[in-house]
């Protein structure tokens, strides 16, 4: 009797320590699924796709009939706030009344973002598609700066050309100065000291001679510059396209400003600038933005153009951290609402088109 009572005293205690395992294992799975989540939009390529497959599936199916959601895609002017994803979503649903699209009345807003300098967005396209797989998506946005998102790494100079260490770099730049080269006027001090005690290696030989091809990424004391051909930018822009339609998604291009400096409109500082004949300084992110232009309208692609709403703009600077030193990032509390207004009326008005929307504009 005794030996009958320890053995189903020991039985329940092993059906306890199991039950709590299971808990605890349902607990962590939950635990690194929201990780895993958050590290896939933060572009950690270690996230794997296709091991939460079911869940998405099932959201997605949940999604798509509750939820009109918009993917904007960008680099770090879309994380410094131009558009701002939060506030965007709070702007949609304060200024829109009875929305529905395909019966649904929920404005949801996903970002991708590239980082800062487009340090995170080499995964740009698989995260795209991850998105289409995964979750339901009716519209895209694309707001593409010149970073290393665009960029092939199958082709990278440094392997096939001579490269410099930044301090050769750093005094390639002063002898161009000596020249009378316009590039030197716009490097900052900070810039140019941070070229001299960098040791990683870039490409200065094939910056100089190769103008339009190059990106600048300033990162703390280092600096690293990339090859990032027109054509592959290009053609990426025109694969997202192709993404979107083969989809049966909405899609739109967002260009950010042109680069600004005070009393110099369109002229870029730093490194993100390229030389062409007789010194002439091209600004290497106008160049690319003018490319998406040019895409959009081949493709009968609706452009929200940032530049020419601040074009009409005379005093800049509220909207701008620092602006002699950050022409681009439109990253103030005002430099946000202004890209939500003019990225919002111009969302509207391409679902004014749509027969399968109706809302009020409050």
């Amino acid at each position: 009797m005794k030996f009958r009572s320890f053995f189903i005293n020991l039985s329940l205690l092993i059906l306890s320590f199991i039950f709590m395992f299971l808990i605890f294992e349902a607990i962590f799975r939950y635990i690194n699924l929201n990780q895993d989540t958050q590290n896939s939009l933060s572009g950690n390529k270690e996230f794997c796709f296709d091991c939460y497959e079911d869940f998405f599936r099932n959201y997605k199916e949940y999604s798509q009939d509750k939820v009109l959601r918009i993917l904007l895609i960008g680099d770090s002017v879309i994380e410094a706030g131009c558009p701002n994803a939060y506030n965007l979503e709070k702007e949609f649903n304060n200024r829109l009344r009875n929305l529905t699209y395909y019966g649904k009345d929920i404005t949801f807003i996903n970002v991708i973002d590239g980082g800062r300098g487009g340090d995170h967005t080499n995964y740009i396209l698989q995260r795209l598609r991850w998105y289409l797989n995964y979750t339901h998506i009716d519209m895209i946005s694309v707001l593409a700066g010149w970073n290393d998102h665009w960029y092939n790494y199958d082709i990278n100079p440094c392997e096939t050309n001579e490269c410099y260490y930044g301090r050769e770099f750093a005094h390639e730049i002063k002898d161009h100065e000596s020249a009378n080269c316009e590039f030197c006027n716009f490097i900052s001090e900070s810039t140019y000291n941070a070229l001299l005690q960098s040791n990683r290696k870039i490409c200065a030989e094939s910056f100089t001679k190769n103008p339009g091809k190059f990106l600048s990424n300033l990162n703390h004391s280092n600096t690293t510059i990339y090859r990032v051909p027109l054509q592959n930018f290009s053609d990426n822009l025109v694969e997202i396209i192709k993404i979107a339609e083969n989809n049966d998604k909405k899609i739109s291009f967002i260009t950010p400003p042109n680069a600004l400096v005070p009393g110099k409109l369109s002229k870029m500082i730093i490194l993100d600038c390229v030389f062409l004949e007789k010194n002439m300084l091209l600004p290497i992110h106008n160049l690319y933005i003018e490319k998406m232009r040019q895409i959009a309208r081949k493709n009968n692609i609706s452009v929200v153009d940032l530049d020419n709403e601040f074009n009409k703009i005379e005093d800049k600077e509220p909207y701008f951290s620092d602006i002699e030193f950050d022409p681009v990032h439109v990253n103030t509390r005002e430099g946000n609402k202004l890209c939500n207004k003019i990225y919002f009326d111009n969302i509207i008005e391409q679902f004014r088109n749509d027969p399968l929307i109706s809302f009020e504009l409050v």
